[in-house]
């Protein structure tokens, strides 16, 4: 359950900080019938898209951020760092002298998150889900107040995929996951993502995967429609398709390796038992994912 004044309003925008946040509202909610009278949620984006996959009973989704805001005693607010919409409800809920909470959900661009467009905020306190990413934040904001809380999404992300019928597949399955990156690195040609995804083709032989049976692109939540169309048309591979499962646990459970460049997800496939491996190219950044185990193709020796 929340330990945060009430009425609290919950704000975000982003998957990674909602699916987070979302679980703990959830998990408050069968803890406590009255956290749905005194919470208040305004999402948008893939954030808005996310609440019917948890059970929050009749909490009450507002309109706006002003509606959500009102009357309340402490914010909880994702730190998606393509929008500015967790970050303006920081800067009011700082007007309002009221105590907020950001929540960060990865590893990356920590202080860029708190400043966008013309929005700054100092965050105050901020939660964070594992010791890796309490250790950035700490030195990131010496001044802040860094809690690590327990990552209830990716708990039960985990079980949900355990529960699932899994058999080790002869030639394997390989899922890609998909994320926005639409920087081009030094030596690239296109977005960082798509730069990524030509380069795990290209030296997909040097996995030690043998014939490869089928290779899944699973879009991110805030991946447009259609986005890949063009991409998938002009491969020469077969057995690349688009991903349809209902969801990423199913995805994850069908795939005997896991591939992406630095997305969330990647640790959810980790915890889950599957073979992880970033195809970040040797002329991008390094992978941020700062876990054991998932193993790098820049590190291969390969080269471009």
């Amino acid at each position: 359950m929340l330990d945060l004044p009430i009425p609290l309003a919950v704000v975000c925008h982003d998957a990674g900080a909602a699916n987070i946040i979302l679980s703990w509202v959830e998990s408050g909610v069968q803890f406590s019938p009255e956290t749905a009278e005194t919470t208040r949620i305004f999402a948008l984006g893939p954030a808005k898209r996310l609440l019917d996959n948890f059970d929050i009973g009749t909490i009450r989704r507002c309109a706006s951020l002003e509606e959500a805001m009102e009357g309340t005693q402490a914010l909880l607010a994702g730190t998606g760092w393509a929008t500015s919409l967790e970050l303006r409800a920081l800067a009011l809920a700082k007007r309002m002298g009221i105590r907020a909470v950001a929540v960060i959900d990865h590893w990356t661009n920590y202080r860029e998150r708190f400043c966008i467009e013309e929005w700054h905020v100092d965050p105050e306190e901020i939660w964070v889900t594992d010791s890796y990413a309490k250790t950035i934040a700490e030195r990131v904001f010496p001044d802040a107040l860094i809690v690590l809380q327990v990552n209830r999404y990716l708990a039960r992300a985990v079980e949900r995929i355990k529960a699932i019928p899994m058999e080790v597949h002869v030639p394997p399955r390989v899922l890609y996951l998909l994320e926005p990156i639409r920087a081009v690195w030094a030596e690239g040609k296109e977005a960082g993502e798509f730069d990524a995804l030509d380069y795990f083709l290209a030296h997909l032989n040097e996995l030690s995967l043998g014939l490869v049976a089928e290779i899944r692109l699973r879009p991110h939540p805030s991946d447009p429609p259609g986005k890949y169309a063009r991409w998938l048309a002009r491969q020469e591979t077969p057995q690349v398709l688009l991903d349809s499962s209902p969801s990423v646990e199913s995805s994850i459970a069908w795939a005997d390796v896991v591939v992406g460049c630095q997305t969330m997800a990647m640790v959810v496939a980790l915890q889950a038992g599957k073979r992880v491996i970033s195809s970040m190219p040797p002329w991008a950044p390094t992978c941020a994912l700062p876990h054991d185990g998932i193993e790098k193709m820049a590190g291969r020796g390969a080269v471009g």
